[in-house]
């Protein structure tokens, strides 16, 4: 089973994604391709107990949001580090859609990521082949205050019982 980051430690990743699945095979929590997903939602809600979506960073949070009550994740995509466009996305999901499920990162993702990326509400990260889950782990955990105020909406992300 394949290992993933969360902001508690590294866990087993109990998502499958869709090419990942034989033919006629069934899946607890499944996750469809954004691409898949436009063409009939309601299909692959009846298919998985939990569906998620796989997007690509240049998704409109507009594209999304007739979803968010019916999806348990969303793992946003990033193609290169230089990406920054899924950071943006993830808060918009967070404060002004109320996304309250499994917010992801996924692709190019390393040790120097993920701080940042938890501080925009995702709480949890596939880490790049290149990188060890153990040592992105624990650069999220190294960082114990940081520089940016709180928000004032009393929203702030809790990070392993911190919050930021």
């Amino acid at each position: 089973m394949r290992q993933l980051v969360s902001i508690s430690g590294v866990v087993p990743d109990r998502w499958v994604d869709l090419g990942e699945l034989a033919d006629g095979a069934a899946a607890m929590h499944l996750i469809v391709a954004w691409s898949e997903w436009q063409k009939a939602p309601s299909d692959w809600l009846d298919r998985a107990a939990h569906v998620g979506v796989r997007v690509p960073v240049d998704t409109s949070f507009a594209a999304l949001q007739p979803y968010l009550d019916r999806l348990d994740l969303i793992a946003i995509a990033f193609p290169g580090v230089s990406e920054g466009r899924g950071y943006s996305l993830a808060r918009q999901l967070r404060e002004r859609g109320r996304f309250r499920g499994e917010l992801r990162a996924a692709g190019e993702i390393f040790r120097d990521h993920v701080l940042f990326l938890a501080r925009c509400g995702f709480d949890s990260f596939e880490i790049s082949a290149r990188e060890s889950a153990e040592g992105a782990f624990a650069a999220l955990r190294s960082f114990t205050v940081a520089y940016q105020p709180e928000r004032s909406d009393s929203s702030s992300i809790a990070l392993a019982g911190r919050r930021f």
